[in-house]
């Protein structure tokens, strides 16, 4: 018997766009989540706050933007061999740039008047907003809300082109690869956060962010390298199942630091490597789980493929308007939890459909292509 395992990767593959489908689902529960844990990091805060959120918040953020990094690396290397180096750089500034400063111009100002407004304040909109983009302090605040994503992704691509050119132009021939492949990948994830973490803790804002910044980095370069050389993935595909325990095991040793359960702690050291853990190896186990759904598609996906970086850009303000309205209702945690969840996804469903999907400037200005395509399932 041999621990080589081969296979070849098809041009086309509909798990990651579930994976993508899936993700931005997702992002939607993390963003509803953060409103009633205890971390500031939410526009908008519910009076009363649970830990069993913090635990949902933690376990959900430790994979979901990774995993965004990881499908958008994977993706490169599709993109630049049909396009080029040139075209696929314009492609990146109209699929990401673009929508990142359309989000800064109309979301961003949205979002920043309702969290004033939740915390009591009672300016105008209509005075606000000239302030809004004279006053770094209002513009940036503390982080840049959920936009930081294309901000990173479009950061990430543009730093580390060089790099993902070479391993493309390469004619290394990597066809099959040893089932230990994706434990030994882990060490530089680990390596990042036992090292940079500590000394640069997340700010979202890009600059000085360079613990985060390489992380999701290396997730891109990941999926690149998966997409170049389909061996690497058919490695984890052979190993899901292991890369699952193993994420299971490291975060459960993280739930009661997230709980704040007082039972043991961690050094910072040590909770880094569980976390970068934790998070790639469930990336990891969903992309080899997911490779058996690669012929799965119907015109849903077709049509789902599309609207997931849209809905990204748009879902946040739906959220932050709902949520302070439910917020001051005298209603349980869960009970909030879920109309914000349920009225929030509709709301920005209704939103991509009818204002966003069906009108040609707005498709482009959200890194969409100008027409209409009717979705098949493929």
């Amino acid at each position: 018997m041999t621990n080589e395992i081969k296979y070849i990767a098809p041009m086309r593959r509909n798990d990651i766009d579930w994976l993508r489908i899936i993700g931005i689902c997702i992002v939607i529960v993390i963003h509803v989540t953060k409103i009633f844990d205890h971390n500031p990091a939410s526009a908008v805060k519910n009076p009363d706050r649970s830990f069993a959120m913090d635990v949902l918040a933690n376990f959900l953020v430790e994979w979901i933007m990774p995993l965004f990094f990881f499908a958008s690396g994977w993706s490169t290397y599709i993109s630049l061999r049909h396009r080029g180096t040139l075209r696929f750089l314009w492609e990146r500034v109209r699929r990401v740039l673009i929508p990142f400063a359309t989000g800064c111009i109309l979301v961003l100002p949205v979002v920043r008047f309702i969290e004033l407004a939740n915390q009591g304040n009672r300016e105008s909109f209509v005075h606000f907003l000239p302030c809004f983009f004279t006053d770094p302090d209002l513009f940036f605040k503390h982080h840049l809300y959920h936009l930081w994503f294309p901000a990173y992704l479009f950061a990430t691509t543009i730093v580390f082109l060089p790099l993902i050119l070479w391993i493309w132009k390469t004619k290394w021939r990597v066809e099959s690869a040893s089932r230990a492949a994706p434990y030994l990948l882990l060490v530089p994830f680990i390596i990042v956060r036992m090292i940079m973490s500590p000394r640069w803790p997340s700010t979202w804002l890009l600059y000085n962010d360079w613990a985060d910044f390489l992380h999701y980095s290396l997730f891109f370069i990941v999926g690149f390298v998966f997409s170049r050389y389909p061996g690497f993935e058919a490695a984890v595909q052979k190993e899901w199942k292991r890369l699952l325990l193993m994420s299971i095991v490291a975060t459960g040793i993280l739930v009661p630091i997230w709980a704040e359960m007082k039972i043991y702690t961690l050094s910072p050291q040590v909770y880094a490597a569980l976390y970068a853990a934790a998070g790639y190896s469930f990336i990891m186990a969903a992309a080899g789980f997911a490779r058996r759904f690669a012929d799965t598609a119907n015109v849903y996906v077709g049509y789902l493929r599309e609207a997931t970086f849209p809905i990204y850009i748009i879902h946040y303000p739906a959220i932050t308007i709902i949520a302070f309205y439910v917020v001051q209702l005298q209603l349980a945690i869960a009970l909030k939890f879920a109309i914000i969840i349920l009225a929030a996804t509709a709301l920005t469903m209704l939103a991509y459909h009818f204002l966003v999907r069906s009108i040609p400037p707005v498709r482009l200005i959200l890194g969409m292509s100008p027409r209409l395509k009717a979705h098949k399932a493929s």
